[in-house]
């Protein structure tokens, strides 16, 4: 969930002059005036010099997404349905990473799956959240070696981990090594093309040589909508992962659209104006295996 927010110029966080997105299998979002709108993600917020650099800033939102008042929806309460079908290429590492993970349902699907869950993820409340929400028990550690905090299932949570903190910032020592599986579902797509190369660099660097990644993709034609999520085929994963000797694989795709219309079930907002007019739009998922 990775995350990525539309919002308008001014940039501050008042009634209806803000729309958010949060895609990880989370999405809300509040109404919006006509205005001019500026495009950043999370975790290039630091080099933007936006506000949303700020955790406090996203901490807000996911407060917010907690009052029936606030105008902002979330979806998705069962897991995504491309995970539940392909979780088998990441059962096997018995731990599986999961950047930008908000507070997901997926991590709880791949720790009863996999044994071990370990997300990354900017929102303190988000990384509360997903804990408190499920009435599970966690212990709140400081991690050495930088401003980031492990949220560490304890009772029944045992072996789910998140870590709250800039994505950039997480090196493999707080994690507790290399990582052989990886689940990335709105996290690249929720990031701007410009940062796609540098996020699969950081990403593979918290994963062993002969890792395995899940990748869900969305696929739909640019001229028609510019997202987010970003559009993400198959030639742009494989620019993203050219500095390694990566093999892609496509394992299924679904679509989202059904006679011009984003299906309900779907976690993405689309605005009405452009399901109108949509050739396309899908969901794929690519098996990435390093080595």
């Amino acid at each position: 969930r990775a995350q990525v927010i539309l919002l308008e110029s001014n940039s501050k966080l008042v009634g209806a002059s803000l729309r958010i997105y949060v895609l990880h299998n989370t999405t809300m979002m509040m109404p919006t005036a006509e205005s001019p709108t500026l495009l950043v993600s999370k975790s290039s917020a630091k080099e933007q010099g936006h506000p949303a650099r700020d955790p406090n800033f996203w901490d807000e939102l996911y407060k917010a997404a907690g009052d029936s008042n606030s105008g902002i929806e979330w979806n998705a309460a069962s897991g995504h349905p491309m995970l539940l079908h392909h979780k088998d290429l990441l059962i096997p590492s018995g731990s599986v990473l999961v950047p930008l993970c908000g507070k997901s349902v997926d991590l709880a699907v791949l720790h009863k799956a996999a044994g071990q869950v370990v997300g990354i993820e900017f929102s303190e409340v988000a990384a509360m959240s997903f804990f408190q929400e499920r009435q599970l028990s966690f212990e709140r550690l400081p991690l050495p070696g930088g401003n980031v905090l492990e949220f560490r299932g304890t009772g029944a949570a045992h072996g789910i981990r998140i870590l709250q903190g800039d994505f950039f910032d997480v090196t493999p020592a707080m994690l507790g090594g290399h990582f052989s599986a990886a689940y990335d579902c709105r996290a690249m797509v929720a990031l701007p093309p410009e940062l796609h190369e540098r996020y699969a660099k950081k990403l593979v660097s918290l994963l062993k040589p002969d890792a395995s990644i899940l990748l869900i993709a969305t696929e739909y034609v640019p001229s028609e909508w510019s997202g987010p999520p970003f559009k993400l085929d198959s030639l742009d994963v494989h620019a993203a992962y050219s500095s390694t000797s990566a093999e892609i694989l496509k394992l299924s795709e679904r679509s989202l659209v059904e006679q011009g219309v984003v299906l309900q079930n779907v976690d993405y907002i689309v605005p009405q104006d452009v399901q109108g007019r949509m050739t396309f739009f899908k969901e794929v998922a690519l098996a990435i295996k390093l080595g």
